[in-house]
């Protein structure tokens, strides 16, 4: 089954993204730490050892999910403490916390060899994104100044010393103590402090990642693709009159002459347009299929999506090799399979996704004229 459909800017959303603390409480009460460091560690190990049995991998499951629903009551309260100070900065400010997924912990174990279970930073996050970053620093400086149980003990300032990928934003881990919830004290809960520019940025960095199988975000994806990003960092860098991501084009007439160059070669433009429609063409419907084959015609900014379900995952697979073989040479088609539970994924866990992409394409173009 197959649908046409045109591409069209016209695409946006602006829904909070707020995980329900409720899905991490046991009955009317907040989950709690069930088991000791080593234990955890143990867990972390079973879950990434290729040598360990189904019930290994099940105990190392249910260790896991119990660490990451006794961090809802600390992540809780401190996305209530930044959601009120990112307000008294910017009152258009959105505000966001997440528990970290099963597959992102195991791919962070394996990536990562000195990171542990229990010593993850990042296993309950919480995020304010506000207008400019005169703003972002304003909130930074709120926090550093304002009074606090809870004990800061990193701070990753990725705006002043951007990363040489172009991420920008501005970290900070705190440890949870509290003389009422002392069962919580020393769980580290991460929250991260952007500006629309650089949340836009970080977001489309998640679009391609998903939907054009990159692995930018964790620094393994194309050169190329990974240039255009570092590019238009240090560009929203200058917008910002912010430090410029290394190794880039001080110059703006040399940075525009690359970035003109990559996002021809790359389908920059047309890819993200495509991403976006077909994004809110599989959001708008029931779940009816597990993989959606996108063909997208470029010269007439048009693209037809195939649907296949998760029984027919071989048949997708071999129909994209097929049109892959077929578009080798042919610089006005492109072709992508989608996996329909990461788009979901993505959208739940970007839910102004669509805008956010939107402002980055908008950006672009302007760069380029």
């Amino acid at each position: 089954m197959s649908s046409c459909v045109t591409l069209s800017s016209d695409y946006a959303g602006n829904m909070l993204n707020t995980v329900n603390p409720l899905a991490y409480r046991i009955g009317m009460e907040w989950a709690t730490r069930k088991f000791t460091e080593e234990q955890l560690d143990e867990a972390g190990r079973m879950l990434i050892d290729k040598q360990s049995t189904p019930v290994d991998v099940m105990i190392a499951i249910e260790r896991i999910n119990n660490w990451r629903a006794a961090h809802a009551f600390p992540l809780n309260t401190m996305q209530m403490r930044l959601r009120d100070k990112a307000y008294k900065v910017d009152r258009y400010a959105n505000v966001a916390q997440r528990i970290k997924r099963l597959h992102a912990i195991e791919s962070k174990l394996r990536r990562l060899k000195h990171v542990s279970l229990s010593n993850m930073q990042d296993i309950g996050g919480c995020r304010a994104v506000v207008g400019t970053n005169i703003q972002v620093k304003k909130l930074v400086k709120d926090y550093r100044s304002g009074r606090i149980r809870h004990e800061v003990e990193r701070e990753y300032d990725y705006i002043d010393k951007p990363s040489s990928h172009g991420y920008r934003s501005f970290h900070l881990v705190y440890r949870y103590y509290s003389d009422r919830r002392e069962q919580y004290n020393g769980q580290r809960i991460e929250i991260q402090i952007r500006s629309r520019l650089q949340h836009a940025w970080a977001t489309t960095v998640e679009a391609i990642d998903t939907f054009i199988g990159q692995q930018l975000k964790i620094h393994q994806g194309a050169e190329d693709w990974e240039r255009f990003f570092a590019l238009m960092g240090t560009r929203f860098a200058m917008l910002e009159r912010a430090p410029l991501v290394p190794d880039t084009p001080k110059n703006p007439m040399e940075l525009v002459k690359e970035l003109r160059t990559l996002t021809k070669s790359l389908n920059v433009e047309d890819r993200l347009l495509a991403i976006g429609t077909t994004a809110q063409f599989i959001g708008e419907r029931k779940v009816e299929a597990h993989y959606y084959l996108v063909d997208l015609d470029i010269d007439k900014r048009k693209l037809r999506i195939s649907r296949y379900s998760k029984a027919q995952a071989d048949e997708a697979t071999k129909r994209l090799a097929e049109l892959e073989l077929e578009y080798r040479l042919r610089s006005d088609r492109d072709v992508l399979l989608v996996s329909v539970s990461s788009v979901k994924e993505l959208l739940r866990m970007y839910p102004n996704y669509r805008a956010d992409t939107r402002v980055f394409l908008t950006k672009l173009k302007r760069v380029l004229e």
